[in-house]
């Protein structure tokens, strides 16, 4: 674990506290990750963290308890971001995370903090060094075969080919030219970055954090419970394909199954909820919303799950693929609830999670992966017990060294 050193061992070599920002006024529902940078950072009790960011992460963070060394500066919607990134400008810091630039291109090339070293979260390589005209066409292409809304991808092309890739190129000479560190979420995307940038400067790094959950497998009696963490949309994950496969197998599933859809349900896409109130009018104990659900109840859902399920959609782009390119929070709700999982095969994951996974590669491999656990002939206890001695290495005093290099542990 992380120890005080004593004071003269401080002096000796020079060990002080670290002022650390964490920025993320962008992406509302990366509260897990400012979560996870936030609780890691403080098992150091030098270290102070202030995030700057949007009102329901703050909400969020709040809920789920916020250590005594950290505080947040909230950016409301009457605030001009400009503004709020000159407050920022103002103090030193000894460490900035920039969690996302989506929205405010403009205010972020004009940002010039004052910072040691700084820190630039990727969680899509293509959207920053794959960033050709050539490239972006292709994958304009690539939307108008498979987006069902033709004129917005036409739309957001031109407005990243005439506005967003001159700023981008402008941030990554400017604020990211000063040979910042960049955090992945796994080592294949560290892999796949590294002939971008300087491999020493890729820090792997998860969105989710253990905090205690499921550290202990136990058997649980009654049906098993699959989450799957998430937006309810067919935009990310094959929904329709799912609920087919529960549609044809009801019969033999839900007196032993039970599913919760631990997301809410895109108001765009109300078919899905028709096909759930379907499945749950036909004997299927489900768990779904229409709101967003909030820190406290996510965890509480999860916990309570036995295994969960990813149906992601694989390929998202001419050249993005999930696992490759760009990676899913989804891979870490399985540290968060130290749970096993049910994937894609198509899914690249690194190797410490292969004994927590049951891979399929077609709607028939995914239905008999359902029928297995229904009837018990997959053993998911000896899973669940692999799934928490991996909890284990990512809870925040084992995750500080990742972060700071020179971390005295015992």
């Amino acid at each position: 674990m992380i120890i005080n050193a004593p004071v003269e061992f401080i002096r000796r070599y020079n060990i002080h506290f670290m002022k650390i920002a964490i920025l993320e006024i962008c992406a509302s529902t990366h509260y897990t990750l400012i979560n996870a940078l936030v609780k890691t950072y403080c098992t150091d009790p030098r270290n102070t963290v202030t995030v700057y960011t949007l009102p329901n992460i703050a909400k969020s963070l709040r809920e789920g308890g916020m250590p005594d060394r950290a505080n947040i500066v909230v950016l409301e919607g009457t605030d001009d971001v400009g503004t709020f990134l000159k407050n920022i400008e103002k103090t030193a810091w000894d460490r900035l995370h920039i969690c996302t630039i989506e929205d405010h291109y403009q205010e972020f090339n004009a940002f010039k903090p004052i910072v040691k070293d700084l820190f630039f979260h990727i969680h899509d390589i293509d959207i920053w060094f794959e960033n050709s005209i050539s490239n972006r066409f292709k994958n304009l292409i690539f939307d108008l075969k498979n987006a069902p809304e033709k004129t917005r991808s036409v739309a957001r092309f031109m407005k990243d080919i005439l506005v967003r890739r001159p700023l981008k190129n402008s941030i990554l000479n400017g604020l990211l030219g000063s040979n910042p560190y960049y955090i992945v979420m796994s080592n294949r995307l560290k892999n796949n970055l590294s002939p971008y940038v300087d491999a020493e400067k890729i820090v792997v790094f998860p969105t989710l954090i253990n905090e205690g959950a499921g550290l202990s497998a136990h058997k649980k009696e009654g049906k098993i419970r699959l989450c799957i963490p998430g937006i309810v949309t067919d935009g990310r994950r094959d929904y329709t394909g799912l609920f087919k496969i529960l549609e044809s197998i009801l019969p033999q599933i839900k007196s032993n199954l039970a599913f919760d859809f631990l997301g809410f349900v895109d108001k765009k896409e109300l078919h899905l909820m028709d096909k759930i109130k379907n499945l749950e009018q036909n004997g299927l104990e489900v768990t779904y919303s229409l709101d967003f659900v909030d820190a406290l109840t996510f965890d509480k859902i999860l916990d309570n799950s036995d295994i969960l399920l990813n149906n992601q959609t694989m390929t998202v782009s001419h050249t993005g693929q999930y696992g490759q390119t760009k990676e899913s929070g989804m891979i870490f709700n399985i540290v968060r609830g130290a749970k096993p999982a049910i994937f894609p095969s198509a899914y690249a994951v690194d190797a410490e999670f292969e004994d927590v996974l049951l891979y399929y590669n077609s709607a028939d491999a995914l239905k008999d992966i359902l029928l297995g656990l229904a009837h018990q002939t997959i053993d998911i206890e000896q899973y669940k017990a692999n799934a928490a001695a991996l909890g284990q290495a990512y809870t925040p005093k084992n995750l500080y060294s990742r972060l700071v290099k020179e971390a005295v542990v015992v």
